[in-house]
């Protein structure tokens, strides 16, 4: 799987992706599971 490298991306569209990721993790979905749905690295999530 290819990791996503946000640091590419529009200011917006940073803040749209932290946005899902911290939503999803606050709905109940595991910090890992978040990682891979949003193929970012599982470092950054535990960040």
């Amino acid at each position: 799987m290819k990791l996503k490298d946000a640091r590419h991306l529009p200011a917006e569209a940073q803040e749209a992706l932290r946005y899902r990721v911290v939503n999803a993790i606050e709905n109940g979905m595991s910090k890992s599971e978040a990682a891979r749905l949003f193929q970012v690295s599982r470092t950054v999530v535990h960040h």
